[in-house]
């Protein structure tokens, strides 16, 4: 399953620029669940949520930030990731997957954060890895889209990223697909959702 989603596949691409994903995505931005609001065009907020925020969330921020490096979307976007579970508040992200660095091209470190009220504010776009943050957002979500992963992830995928955490399952296989997972979805932000915002 993890060359399945690689981004060398024609799949890959194939998948990323399909009419209908980008239909659907026009269609939900019309809708009241995805509210947009007055937004900066300047500069967007986009905030990345997870469980915990030490794995999921955090790898997704680093790996979107590195996809827009040199793009003219590197200072139009502030990307940011938090947990939305308190007692995992200042745990050290999960840094295993950095041994993964020469497949995702990024690292993680430092602390997780819990996502407070002031980062739910300024969000306007919120990002949810898994159910439990999508629960968070959909109670805490002040303005802005709210959008979970899942959409931009295969139209045959599971939905959300599986979380390393809950899984007895083969952790090198697991960690490959965390990472093949989020690579997809971020590239499928890049190339669908940013060219419809106004800067």
């Amino acid at each position: 399953m993890f060359k399945r989603y690689w981004k060398e596949s024609s799949f890959f691409r194939k998948r990323l620029s399909t009419t209908s994903f980008t239909k659907n995505l026009l269609y939900s931005k019309r809708t009241e669940s995805f509210n947009q609001t007055n937004f900066d065009k300047s500069c967007l907020h986009f905030l990345f949520l997870s469980k915990r925020g030490t794995l999921r969330a955090p790898f997704a921020e680093a790996v979107l930030r590195n996809r827009l490096r040199d793009t003219r979307y590197e200072d139009k976007l502030v990307i940011l990731s938090r947990g939305v579970t308190p007692v995992y508040d200042r745990c050290t992200v999960d840094t295993r997957i950095n041994s993964y660095a020469h497949l995702s091209g990024v690292i993680i470190q430092g602390q997780s954060i819990f996502a407070s009220p002031k980062d739910m504010e300024k969000a306007d776009f919120i990002i949810t890895l898994d159910e439990y943050s999508m629960e968070f957002a959909k109670l805490h979500r002040l303005r802005g889209y709210l959008y979970p992963f899942a959409f931009f992830r295969p139209s045959d995928s599971n939905g959300f990223v599986e979380d390393a955490y809950e899984y007895n399952e083969d952790k090198d296989i697991l960690y490959k697909e965390i990472i093949s997972s989020i690579q997809f979805g971020c590239e499928r932000i890049v190339l669908s959702l940013l060219p419809t915002l106004q800067f």
